[in-house]
């Protein structure tokens, strides 16, 4: 148990230390830093970064101190002036009042294209903004989106951002069809720098990627006793953000049982299970080669094969289907490409407990 602890920890701090990028910070009064900055890829747009120079220590810098922070390959923040909307985005708070609420904040803002039009972006809890300037203006322009509700209970929509597209429209590029999403927008974005002459300079973003792995494994249930031995395939999808935090994953597989041959009247035996689990997972502890992980079985469908002595002494085979009652805790650490796991069923599957070994076979990260 010590030596696990230790493993936890180490992994937590070799993992958080993985999280710092080398950054370029300017300051407000033009001198520039150079070192590391904590950054895995948040949602919403960071307005305080901890920064590391080269004897270690950490500095937590802030707009105050801080006029530009440029992260090595991965992202641009810029302290800015504007002006947005604030008002619900959320379906069910939305308004009936069809106005935009503009108000005029100082944050840290994304840029996240860059030529002749340049394209921000700005994310709290409350609101998702884009903006964008010329390369010859500091002047940031907002790009308005509304939904809300109208009398009848309908939505309404305000789609004032394409009026902007239009005015800075190049050649015969489509601008009415561009959605109000990042990807949409960045897209729209590249295609009028280049019509005006200029190469899109964008950092790379974060993209999912997949791993395909095998994996065998012995299993006990608890109440029945019967024991078993079975393998499948897993199908994982890391979703970008947050570090790669987050997965989701398929993981069809086949068990089969020793029978318990004693059975008493109204007992069953589990012959086999044939299942697809598809499952929640969360890294809380990363590094390069190690990675811990816990997992949910959010849906499990499987079917039961088994055996029940019924009256007389006769036995009968039966099969049980269900997708939400064989669910199951998983806990797993990997290295590199093999990766020791348990899973913990719960009370409709006997409460049994298996543990295996996976292998990843093919992994689309770069």
């Amino acid at each position: 148990m010590k030596r696990f602890s230790f493993l936890v920890l180490f992994l937590s701090i070799y993992g958080h230390a993985q999280q710092f990028k080398p950054a370029v910070i300017t300051l407000k009064n033009g001198e520039k830093m150079t070192g590391t900055i904590f950054y895995n890829t948040p949602f919403l747009t960071p307005q305080t970064f901890d920064f590391k120079d080269d004897s270690n220590k950490i500095i937590r810098l802030n707009q105050n101190k801080v006029k530009e922070v440029i992260i090595s390959d991965k992202a641009k923040f810029i302290k800015a002036e504007f002006e947005l909307s604030r008002h619900p985005e959320n379906l069910q708070n939305l308004e009936y009042n069809p106005e935009f609420n503009m108000v005029k904040e100082e944050h840290f803002v994304e840029q996240i294209t860059f030529g002749k039009y340049n394209l921000y972006k700005y994310a709290d809890k409350e609101n998702t903004a884009y903006f964008y300037s010329t390369d010859d203006s500091n002047t940031f322009k907002p790009l308005l989106f509304k939904e809300y509700f109208v009398a009848n209970g309908d939505k309404g929509t305000d789609r004032k951002y394409l009026k902007e597209l239009q005015k800075i429209n190049c050649g015969n590029i489509t601008f009415k069809t561009v959605r109000y999403i990042e990807s949409s927008l960045i897209d729209y974005f590249d295609k009028i720098n280049e019509c005006n002459g200029q190469s899109s300079i964008q950092y790379q973003k974060p993209k999912g990627y997949t791993e395909h792995k095998v994996f065998g494994l012995y299993s006990k249930m608890k109440e029945g006793g019967e024991t078993g031995y079975g393998g499948g395939y897993e199908f994982e999808y890391h979703l970008p953000f947050l570090n790669y935090s987050f997965a989701i994953a398929a993981a069809p597989n086949f068990i089969s049982y020793s029978e318990n041959k004693e059975l008493k009247y109204g007992q069953s035996t589990t012959k086999s299970i044939i299942s697809l689990p598809v499952l929640f997972r969360y890294y809380p502890l990363k590094s390069k080669d190690y990675k811990l992980y816990v997992s949910y079985s959010i849906l499990n469908f499987s079917q039961r094969q088994q055996d029940v002595r019924i009256y007389n002494n006769i036995i009968v085979s039966d099969n049980y289907f269900t997708a939400y009652e064989n669910n199951f805790f998983e806990l797993g650490l990997r290295f590199k490409n093999l990766e020791a796991f348990s899973r913990f069923h719960s009370a409709a599957a006997d409460k049994a407990i298996s543990v295996g070994l996976k292998y990843t076979v093919y992994s689309s990260k770069k």
